[in-house]
């Protein structure tokens, strides 16, 4: 039995529609528009396309799950799949150099009975999903959802660059923490941009997350220009998603090349200044990023990206210092 044949939406969460074409379908975590928008400038246009905050959550009582896929332009060259069984992360798929089609059974047991799988795809590299199959005398039907919801926004770090586990990254991580469905718009390569904000985004979150900096400081626009881009960007956040809905800016993480200077200014001086202006639009929360993960090089993968160890860190530390505010 092939569940993408059926009504293959209650089973895909983390995303906002589905598209279909002969081949199978993909899932869309943006809107037509942010796609367009997206689409006008390289590496983004690719980075807004990968599956990250992205799972199929299913019950049933086959014993097995075979899953048939083809790899689309991604961000990274290498793909992950966490398969979480009952609440317990228990198989893991692994593609280092992933090209073309693929097929894996991801799980199989002796016997049938009730289960509960939700499957994370990888947040760095986008996938034609072509067949979900189950034993063909099983039963499948949705997993319940959470009254709360998440929307994260911000650059690679957000959508899950460097983690080599999707279930590692940061949005995934407070997801789960605070049981609630999550939507991950990371784009890799993003910085603050009102342009990229959809007033008829289809999602009602309670927390939204805000974390750009990194790159606006890389495009050297010194903190003239980033007192104007991080305010006209939260005043449009919080009009379109007025309180008591509550946004949390998250100002970069510890870098090795964050004493350098660009624009005229250093990292840490220009992420206090996107604290500052945080702290001035109303019911927002501001986060020192330095607080979020260990400031030492071994828990970065090339020096600014995380690794699996480093977003552990930046998923504990954030959920202690919500809870805190």
């Amino acid at each position: 039995m092939n569940i993408i044949d059926q009504a293959i939406e209650e089973y895909c969460q983390g995303i906002l529609s589905i598209s279909r074409d002969r081949h199978g379908i993909r899932m869309r975590r943006m809107t037509p528009a942010q796609y367009d928008y997206y689409d006008r400038t390289p590496g983004w246009d690719i980075r807004s396309r990968c599956n990250a905050g992205s799972s199929i959550v299913l019950n049933t009582d086959s014993p097995f799950l075979n899953m048939s896929l083809e790899f689309l332009p991604g961000a990274r060259t290498y793909f992950g799949l966490d398969i979480e069984i009952d609440g317990i992360l228990s198989h893991c798929i692994r593609v280092e150099k992933a090209k073309g089609k693929y097929e894996k059974r991801l799980f199989e047991f002796n016997e049938a009975r009730e289960r509960t799988v939700r499957i994370y795809l990888s947040p760095n590299i986008e996938i034609r999903i072509l067949k979900l199959e189950l034993r063909s005398d099983s039963r499948v039907w949705p997993v319940e959802t959470s009254s709360c919801n998440i929307l994260c926004l911000g650059d690679s770090i957000t959508q899950g660059m460097d983690a080599h586990s999707p279930v590692s990254t940061y949005p995934v991580q407070l997801a789960r923490m605070m049981d609630a469905n999550l939507l991950n718009q990371g784009v890799g390569g993003h910085i603050f941009d009102v342009d990229s904000l959809d007033p008829d985004l289809a999602f009602s979150p309670d927390l939204i997350t805000v974390a750009y900096g990194t790159n606006d400081w890389g495009c050297e626009i010194g903190l003239e220009g980033i007192r104007q881009s991080a305010e006209t960007y939260l005043t449009k956040l919080r009009d379109i998603f007025p309180l008591p809905t509550r946004i949390a800016v998250l100002s970069p993480i510890w870098r090795e090349a964050g004493h350098e200077l660009r624009g005229g200014v250093d990292l840490p001086t220009f992420s206090r200044t996107i604290l500052d202006i945080a702290q001035q639009i109303e019911g927002v929360d501001a986060i020192d990023g330095l607080e979020l993960v260990p400031n030492q090089p071994w828990y970065l993968e090339d020096g600014i990206h995380p690794n699996d160890h480093g977003f552990l860190h930046y998923s504990l530390n954030l959920q202690r210092l919500l809870s805190a505010g």
